[in-house]
């Protein structure tokens, strides 16, 4: 499930057709619950998972970051996480360290289940006006920390578990870079209009896991986040060895597309 928006009838029609299936074990929702800010309320997603055995499990989109300048219509992220994360993470078995990225593992299945955190930036206020961030909350940032634990993550993940990656914008940070399937599209593109971090960290570190071999690579960041130091993705997963990667689910453009990624064409995606 993704981009549901406030829309409380369309997330519990979800929940019922899982109370109704029996054999679901959970939901993934990759983000914006909210249509409009951090302010808005989601008690009803909380209360959600009180009428069903299932787990509900989220990841953060640019709305339920605050999708605004505004300190008071955003959160930081502490704040985010306190809202959305901790009030699911026992029930569902996320693993967050207090953060608002996670991973769940499925040792029955052998898969684990890895979330982003795109919003991870250092919640600056903007020293000309003390009511504005001076990062968008709901431009891609990723932090270093975030970066470092991507990679510990994805190493000691299991050598016969595979992997499925969760993000809220299309994983592919300097463009769309995908090669959909015909077959199941009604758009023409995931776009990422919200992004401030150059090249394509996420893709690029799953790639050098999936293959293991090691990557040594920087990011710099533009707009208003350029001030940011570059992060570093600095990581040797030779020793562990190749990964097997199920694939990319992530929303935001509001459409349905299946494919590949261009660069990347062995990893595979469901936009929702």
């Amino acid at each position: 499930s993704s981009d549901t928006h406030d829309d409380v009838t369309r997330h519990n029609n979800i929940i019922q057709y899982i109370n109704y299936k029996g054999t679901i074990l959970g939901m993934f929702n990759t983000g914006d619950v909210q249509a409009g800010n951090f302010t808005t309320s989601v008690q009803w997603l909380i209360d959600s998972i009180q009428t069903t055995q299932a787990f509900i499990a989220l990841t953060i989109g640019n709305h339920d970051a605050g999708n605004s300048f505004d300190v008071a219509l955003s959160g930081t992220n502490q704040q985010v996480y306190e809202k959305f994360i901790q009030p699911l993470e026992a029930k569902a078995g996320m693993i967050t360290d207090g953060k608002c990225y996670w991973y769940k593992d499925f040792p029955e299945y052998g898969v684990r289940a890895i979330s982003i955190y795109e919003y991870d930036d250092p919640n600056d206020i903007n020293p000309s006006d003390p009511t504005k961030y001076r990062i968008y909350r709901g431009t891609r940032v990723l932090s270093q920390a975030q970066i470092n634990w991507l990679c510990e993550t994805l190493n000691s993940t299991p050598a016969d578990y595979d992997v499925m990656m969760l993000t809220h914008q299309n994983p592919a940070f300097s463009g769309a870079l995908l090669e959909r399937n015909p077959d199941w599209e009604d758009k023409t593109a995931a776009y990422n209009p919200q992004n401030s971090t150059n090249g394509n960290p996420l893709n690029e570190i799953v790639e050098a896991w999936r293959t293991g071999t090691a990557i040594n690579k920087s990011y710099t960041f533009f707009n208003e986040a350029n001030y940011l130091p570059a992060i570093t993705a600095n990581y040797d997963f030779s020793a562990r060895g190749a990964g097997n990667l199920i694939g990319w689910f992530f929303g935001h453009s509001h459409s349905d597309l299946v494919g590949t990624f261009k660069d990347f064409p062995a990893q595979n995606f469901v936009c929702v």
